[in-house]
C-alpha cells in the first residue's frame, strides 16, 4: 500500500528559537507548578479552597506550598445568531479585559475515517461556536491534514471556524481486515502465497501514523510549556490509535515498543506543560463491526473476520485515548452523540481552577518521573491533577553545522516508513538590521501567546506592488493612556521600542523591523499623546500568501511591554484581474498621534492611517482604498455602504474609475458622517463591480459607534 506523505505543518510554535530542544522545566531548586481542579460530590466545583488546605506528595514526601492562586473565569457567551457582522477583525489588539482561557484543538487526520470528517467539523466548531469566549485564545491544528487546517492562537471566532472546514480524516483500513483479505484470497486460491504471511500489510504506515501524532503532541507540549501559571486545554478529535502494542513477539504488528515510547514521551512532555488532553471521539455510539459490514471480507468470508479481534482493536483505540486524557488530568468523551455535557464540563475545569506551586526538597536526575498526589483537606471531593511529572533527559549534544536545505535529525527512533518525519526547529527571531533587540523583545517575539500589559494595536493593509512580491503596510499604535512619564526640566520622558517580523506557513521568520521613541514632550504634546497614544507606520515586501505577524513593544519608564500577533492573508494581485487593496481608515483624533513613518495612502486621507475602531459619534471617518482595474475593464463602479448588527444596509457614497489600455490604480476615498449614526456596531461595506456587470470585489472592515 503506498503511504501517504504526512503534513506536520506546526505554524504554532513557528518562532521558538528551536521547537527541537527541550523546553527549560522547573525543577531542582525553581518552582513546579500544578494546576488544580476539584469537585464536590456532585461534580460542582469547588471554588472557596485557601492554600493551608492543600497538601502536595511527592514521592509521599510532603512538599511546603510557596504559591498559590485561583483562577476564576466567567464562562463564555454564545456567538449572537442571525448578526451579519459576525465577520473577522481587521486590526489585532491586547487590550484584554480579564482572564482568557486558552484551548487547542487537535484534528486528528491521521486517525479519523473520511466518513467522519464532516462529523469532526461539526463538534469542533459547535466548540468554537458555543464555548470560546471573546477573550479566550484557540488554536487549529491537524497533524496529517493540510496546511489550512491549521492555525495559530487567535480570537478571530470566523477564522477558526474557517480553519475547522479545512479538516479531512484519512485514516487507513482496519489492520485486522487487511489481514483477513489476504487470508480470504489465499482460501480462494491455495497455490497463492500470502504476501505478508499473517502480518499487518500496512504496519509500517500504522505505526509511523501512530508515532507522528505522538510527536506532534510532544511538540506542542514544548511549546505549551513557555505559558507559566495557566491550564491549557488540548481537546483532541481522534478516533484513538488502534496499534496493538500487546504484539510483544511482532506476530501481527511489530512496533509496538516503538509507539508505547513515542506515547509516552508524549504524555510527559504534556504533563510538564500543564496540558489536559481531552479526547472527542467523532464514533459516537457505532461499534468497530458496525464500522465494517459493508466489508466484502465480512459479506463473503464473514468467519474469517471474528468479531472479538475487530473489538479488541477498537478497545485499543478507546484505551490509547484515555490513557493521554486521564494522565494529563482531562477525560475522554467516548461512545456517545451528544457532547454538550462534555464541553461544558471541559470548560469549567480550563475556567476554575487552583495554580499550586511548590520547589522540590530533592533535585531530581534527568530522565527520572517525579510521581505527585495532590490532596485537599475537604471530605467529600474529588481532585483533578496532573499525577507526576518527568525530569527532561540532558539536551543531547548539537551535531555538526548543516546546509539549511539540509533536514534536522529526528527526536524520535528511526522506523520505516516516511511518517518518521519530524517538527523541524524553527529559526531565531529575526533581529531587525540595524538594531540590537533586548532580550525582552526577543523573548516576547518568541512568546507561544500574545502578551498583555503594554497595549498594543496592529493593522495589516495589503497594496499590490511589483510582479513578484505585494507591499503590506503595518500601522502600529501604542495607546498612550497607561504611559508613565519622568518630568526633567520642563519635558516629560519616555522611551518605547517597538519591533515586528513576519512567520510564513512554513515557519519562516524574517522581515524584522524596529523603531525607537524618545518622547521628550511639552504639556501640549504630551495631552496628545495620552489620548491618542504613538504610531508607527512600516512597510514589508512580501510575497502572496498567509503570514503571522509579531509585533512586540515595551516602555522603560512605565516598565510595561506587550505582544499582539495578527494573521495576514496577502492576495496575489493578478494583472488581468480585478482587485481592491485593503482598507485604511482615519478619523479627525489621528493626527494628534505622534507618527513615524509614511503610509501609502496618507495623501489620500489627508491624515494617518488608524488602527482604531471605535469612533465617537460626530466624528468624521475618512476610508481609502486602491482599485486595481484590467485593461479589459472600460470602468468599475465603487460603492460603500453602512451594514449594522440588524442586517440594515445605508449607503454611504458611490464613485467610478475608468480603465484604460494598461493595468491601472485609482485611490478612492469615502468619508462617513458619524452624526447620523446611533451608538453600535457596523461594518463598513466597499464593493468594486465593472460597469457592464460581473462578480463584485468586497472588503469589509468591522468598527463601533459610541456617544460620550
Amino acid at each position: 500500500m503506498k503511504s501517504r506523505a504526512v503534513v506536520l505543518a506546526l505554524s504554532l510554535p513557528a518562532t521558538l528559537a528551536a521547537l527541537g530542544q527541550p523546553p527549560s522545566f522547573r525543577s531542582g531548586v525553581e518552582l513546579v507548578d500544578i494546576t488544580v481542579v476539584v469537585r464536590d460530590g456532585d461534580g460542582r466545583i469547588v471554588p472557596d479552597l485557601k492554600q493551608s488546605d492543600f497538601r502536595v506528595l511527592e514521592r509521599g514526601v510532603p512538599q511546603r506550598i510557596s504559591a498559590f492562586e485561583r483562577v476564576s473565569i466567567p464562562p463564555a457567551s454564545p456567538s449572537p445568531q442571525g448578526s451579519s457582522l459576525l465577520i473577522s477583525p481587521d486590526v489585532a489588539s491586547n487590550e484584554v479585559v480579564g482572564e482568557r482561557r486558552v484551548f487547542v484543538l487537535v484534528l486528528d487526520a491521521l486517525h479519523v475515517a473520511a466518513a467522519r470528517t464532516q462529523a469532526v467539523r461539526e463538534r469542533a466548531a459547535e466548540f468554537v461556536d458555543a464555548y470560546v469566549g471573546p477573550a479566550d485564545l484557540t488554536a487549529v491544528l491537524s497533524p496529517g491534514g493540510l496546511a489550512a487546517a491549521t492555525q495559530d492562537f487567535t480570537s478571530d471566532k470566523p477564522r477558526l471556524l474557517a480553519t475547522i472546514q479545512q479538516f479531512a480524516g484519512s485514516k487507513i483500513r482496519s489492520a485486522k481486515v487487511e489481514v483477513a483479505e489476504e487470508e480470504a484470497a489465499r482460501q480462494l486460491d491455495p497455490i497463492a502465497v500470502a504476501l505478508h504471511n499473517g502480518k499487518d500489510p500496512s504496519d509500517d504506515e500504522r505505526a509511523g501514523r501512530a508515532q507522528a501524532l505522538a510527536g506532534v503532541l510532544e511538540a506542542l507540549a514544548r511549546h505549551l510549556s513557555r505559558i507559566a501559571h495557566r491550564r491549557t486545554t488540548v481537546l483532541l478529535f481522534s478516533e484513538g490509535i488502534d496499534y496493538d502494542v500487546g504484539d510483544a513477539t511482532g506476530r501481527v504488528q511489530r512496533y509496538g515498543t516503538d509507539v508505547v515510547r513515542a506515547n509516552q514521551r508524549a504524555v510527559d512532555a504534556l504533563i510538564r506543560a500543564n496540558a489536559s488532553v481531552y479526547a472527542i471521539d467523532p464514533r459516537g455510539l457505532a461499534s468497530s463491526v458496525g464500522d465494517q459490514v459493508e466489508n466484502s471480507v465480512f459479506s463473503t468470508s464473514p468467519s474469517v473476520v471474528t468479531g472479538p479481534s475487530v473489538e479488541a482493536e477498537y478497545a485499543d483505540s478507546i484505551r490509547s485515548l484515555r490513557n493521554v486524557s486521564e494522565s494529563t488530568g482531562g477525560f475522554a468523551a467516548v461512545d456517545r452523540t451528544d457532547f454538550t455535557r462534555a464541553f461544558r464540563r471541559i470548560v469549567e475545569d480550563s475556567s476554575d481552577y487552583y495554580v499550586v506551586g511548590y520547589t522540590p526538597e530533592t533535585r531530581g536526575r534527568p530522565g527520572d518521573f517525579r510521581d505527585i498526589s495532590v490532596q485537599v483537606d475537604r471530605p467529600g471531593v474529588r481532585v483533578i491533577a496532573r499525577k507526576g511529572y518527568a525530569i527532561p533527559s540532558a539536551p543531547i549534544a548539537p551535531a555538526a553545522a548543516r546546509r539549511p536545505e539540509e533536514p534536522a535529525p529526528s527526536p524520535v527512533p528511526p522506523i520505516r516508513d516516511p511518517f518518521a518525519r519530524r517538527v523541524a526547529p524553527a529559526p531565531e527571531p529575526v533581529t531587525p538590521a540595524r538594531t540590537a533587540l533586548s532580550s525582552d523583545l526577543n523573548a516576547l517575539l518568541a512568546s507561544p501567546l500574545p502578551a498583555s500589559g503594554l497595549p498594543l494595536r496592529v493593522h495589516a493593509i495589503p497594496f499590490r506592488g511589483d510582479a513578484r512580491k505585494s507591499v503590506v503596510d503595518v500601522v502600529v499604535e501604542v495607546l498612550g493612556r497607561p504611559l508613565r512619564f519622568a518630568e526633567r526640566r520642563g519635558r516629560l520622558e519616555e522611551r518605547i521600542e517597538l519591533a515586528l517580523l513576519t512567520v510564513d506557513g512554513s515557519g519562516h521568520a524574517a522581515n524584522g523591523r524596529s523603531a525607537t521613541f524618545d518622547l521628550h514632550l511639552t504639556p501640549e504634546q504630551y495631552q496628545g499623546v495620552r489620548a491618542t497614544g504613538v504610531r508607527w507606520i512600516s512597510r514589508l515586501e512580501v510575497p502572496a500568501g498567509h503570514y503571522q505577524l509579531r509585533v512586540a513593544g515595551r516602555a522603560l519608564q512605565t516598565v510595561l511591554s506587550g505582544l499582539v500577533t495578527r494573521d495576514v492573508d496577502v492576495p496575489k494581485f493578478e494583472t488581468d484581474r480585478l482587485h481592491v487593496s485593503g482598507v485604511a481608515i482615519t478619523s479627525l483624533p489621528s493626527v494628534l498621534a505622534i507618527t513615524q513613518g509614511a503610509a501609502r495612502l496618507s495623501s489620500a486621507l489627508k491624515t494617518p492611517p488608524s488602527a482604531a475602531r471605535t469612533f465617537v459619534s460626530g466624528d468624521q471617518v475618512t476610508a481609502a482604498v486602491e482599485v486595481y482595474v484590467p485593461s479589459s475593464v472600460a470602468s468599475i463602479d465603487v460603492a460603500a455602504l453602512l451594514e449594522d448588527a440588524r442586517g440594515g444596509r445605508t449607503p454611504v457614497d458611490r464613485k467610478t474609475a475608468a480603465g484604460s489600455h494598461q493595468m491601472r490604480l485609482e485611490q478612492v476615498v469615502f468619508v462617513i458622517d458619524t452624526n447620523a449614526l446611533a451608538a453600535g456596531s457596523y461594518a463598513l461595506r466597499i464593493d468594486a463591480t465593472p460597469a457592464t456587470g460581473g462578480s463584485a470585489v468586497t472588503q469589509r472592515v468591522p468598527f463601533e459607534i459610541i456617544v460620550q
